[in-house]
Parts: structure tokens; C-alpha cells; sequence
């Protein structure tokens, strides 16, 4: 008995953490319209911040990634390298504009450009970076750890849009009457600005990502991991909050955004690095 706890404890955690997101999504669902009312503030500074500073990683992190994997992951098959690269450069299309248009529609829509030109920057840095891998022989760790980043921003991105597509919730400051309210699980009509799930909470949470970088020094310090980990989950709440305050969300979406991308990631690292 001992060995099967010591063998499967990660799943015992996963497990666990999901029944608390269903039981966070049970309760919240009957307080979601009174907790977002509550804290309903819109325009102060520290709402207008992190509505700029949640999915700011995202491109950044995508498009390493894709680089990353193009130049690196040898398919032994031409028809699957032509599929791949062309459903990378779909990806690729899409993170970059993604991130570009949230800066336009943000705060700072001055960003707009500066965003643009910065994403074009990181693809050049991105290949000179993986070169640089390559001529220290820290390729294999390298490929892993992309393929994490890859699929923590895939469910992050393609994930919580499709969820938002499908359930088309109305944003609380949309709301003209407490009687337009309706639980998350409702299918609504409003698909390009829908609320369930939040894409700041799925986006914020690719942060996660970071603390791998150092496995290209081979640090394995486990205070300064959960260190590193504490503070990006402090981040995300800090985001989440945010999110309340703007009115842009309830509890349950913010629940679902951060669920999303965090159980993606902790699950692909737990497969991929054997951690």
C-alpha cells in the first residue's frame, strides 16, 4: 500500500486539487453575481495594471516555444513535418496577434505596435537562443522543457477561447439588471466577448512556466522552486482580483481560467520531466 501511495502521489494531489475546484465552482456558483458586485470597481489603478500585466507572458512563451520545437524536434516523416509546421504557424499567427490585439484593447492600446515589433524581436532572439542551446549541449532538457511551455499556452490560448465560444457568458459590467445574470453552465449569445472562462486568469497562470529555466543551470534548489512558485501564484491571484474589480469576470471564470491552464501545465511537467 505504501508503494502504490509513493508511486501514484502525484495524482493523489491532482485529485485532490480538482475537488476543490469543483467544490469552489459549487459554492461560487450560487455567489457569483454577489462576490463580483461586492468588489465591483472599475478604473482604479491597480485593476487597470494587471488588465495590462495578466496575459503579457503568453506570446512571449508561445512563440519560444514554437521556435523552440521547429528547430529542434526532428519528424522522420515529410507529409507529418509539412501537417506540424503548418499547424505551428497557425499557432505561431495566432499567439502573436492574440497578444497584440489584447495590448490594443487594454489600458494602453499605445502598446499595440510596441507589442508588434517586440514579438518580431523575441522570434529573432528565440532562434539565436536556441543556437546558443545547441553549442552548449543542453538540447535534450531544452526540448522538454518547450514542449511543457507549448502545451500549457495551447490550453491556456485554443483552450479557453474554445470554452468561451461554446458558452458565451455575458460579462458582469454588460449586465443593466441583476435579472440578466445567469450561472455559468447557462449557453448564452455573447461568443466574442464571452466571460466563462477568464483569459487573464488561463493566461496569467503560463507564468508557471518560468521556474524551468532553471533547469538549463541544473539548480535544483527545492526552497528557492517553491519560492519561485509562490510568487507566481501570487501573480495570478493579484490578476484575478483584478478581474473582479473591472468587472470583468466572476469567481467562477476566473476558477475555470486558472484551473485550465494550471492542471495543463503541473500534468505535462509531471509526464515530461518525470517530476
Amino acid at each position: 500500500m505504501k508503494d502504490f501511495l509513493k508511486k501514484n502521489y502525484f495524482w493523489f494531489i491532482i485529485g485532490f486539487f480538482a475537488v476543490c475546484y469543483i467544490a469552489s465552482m459549487a459554492v461560487f456558483t450560487f455567489y457569483d453575481y454577489e462576490v463580483t458586485s461586492s468588489l465591483y470597481n472599475p478604473g482604479t489603478p491597480y485593476g487597470m495594471t494587471f488588465e495590462v500585466l495578466g496575459p503579457i507572458l503568453m506570446p512571449f512563451v508561445g512563440i519560444y516555444s514554437i521556435v523552440s520545437i521547429v528547430m529542434n524536434v526532428k519528424f522522420s516523416k515529410k507529409f507529418v513535418k509539412i501537417i506540424i509546421y503548418f499547424l505551428f504557424g497557425l499557432l505561431y499567427v495566432y499567439y502573436f496577434f492574440i497578444g497584440s490585439f489584447t495590448c490594443k484593447y487594454s489600458y494602453l492600446p499605445a502598446l499595440f505596435i510596441p507589442a508588434i515589433i517586440s514579438y518580431v524581436l523575441w522570434t529573432i532572439g528565440s532562434i539565436f537562443i536556441n543556437k546558443h542551446i545547441k553549442a552548449k549541449n543542453l538540447t535534450e532538457i531544452h526540448i522538454k522543457v518547450a514542449w511543457i511551455m507549448f502545451i500549457t499556452v495551447l490550453f491556456a490560448m485554443v483552450g479557453s477561447d474554445a470554452i468561451k465560444l461554446t458558452f458565451g457568458r455575458i460579462r458582469f459590467l454588460q449586465l443593466t439588471d441583476k435579472s440578466e445574470f445567469l450561472p455559468w453552465y447557462v449557453i448564452q449569445s455573447h461568443e466574442f466577448n464571452s466571460s466563462f472562462p477568464s483569459g487573464h486568469a488561463s493566461r496569467s497562470a503560463i507564468i508557471l512556466t518560468l521556474p524551468l529555466i532553471l533547469r538549463y543551470f541544473g539548480i535544483k534548489n527545492r526552497p528557492l522552486n517553491i519560492l519561485l512558485y509562490f510568487l507566481c501564484f501570487a501573480f495570478i491571484i493579484a490578476v484575478c482580483i483584478s478581474r473582479l474589480y473591472e468587472g470583468m469576470h466572476y469567481p467562477t471564470d476566473l476558477l475555470t481560467g486558472f484551473a485550465l491552464t494550471t492542471f495543463a501545465f503541473f500534468i505535462a511537467k509531471h509526464k515530461i520531466l518525470k517530476d
